[in-house]
């Protein structure tokens, strides 16, 4: 793509997602499956890697088939929402096993979401999943 049709194109997505209110994606992570739900429409995908991407000791071990995963189901539930709108994923990791998240982790996390398509990540260190209320606070508390 020409370069200054590249930027052109980057400069109206920036002043249209400017403009239109944000959106909150719930994700979650366990051993090799992502479940998103996108907050707005209450459309949800859960999908079970083909590739493993968990170890024994991550949730995110293989970081290349985890976003790739991570980025076609962002696709599917928000659609051209990702690229028009400033998108944020509450992102859970949540397995039997992983209660504590170290430093590392919450880089890698991090690293995750903005891989995947979010402009910003707020994580959840809950040991069970989270209903819409709590939801609302952790989105409150963070924006």
């Amino acid at each position: 793509m020409n370069p200054i049709l590249n930027d052109a194109m980057n400069f109206f997505c920036f002043w249209v997602r400017f403009f239109r209110s944000k959106l909150f994606i719930y994700l979650i992570i366990s051993r090799n499956q992502l479940e998103i739900k996108n907050l707005e429409t209450g459309k949800m995908i859960t999908q079970k890697s083909t590739f493993p991407f968990s170890s024994n000791r991550l949730l995110i071990a293989n970081n290349l088939v985890a976003e790739k995963l991570g980025r076609e189901m962002m696709n599917m539930v928000c659609g051209g929402d990702l690229k028009f709108r400033h998108v944020f994923v509450i992102l859970h990791p949540l397995e039997t096993g992983f209660d504590e998240i170290c430093q590392v982790e919450k880089l890698l996390y991090n690293d995750f979401g903005t891989r995947i398509g979010a402009h910003g990540v707020i994580l959840s260190e809950s040991l069970k999943k989270l209903n819409a209320a709590e939801l609302n606070k952790l989105i409150v508390k963070n924006h």
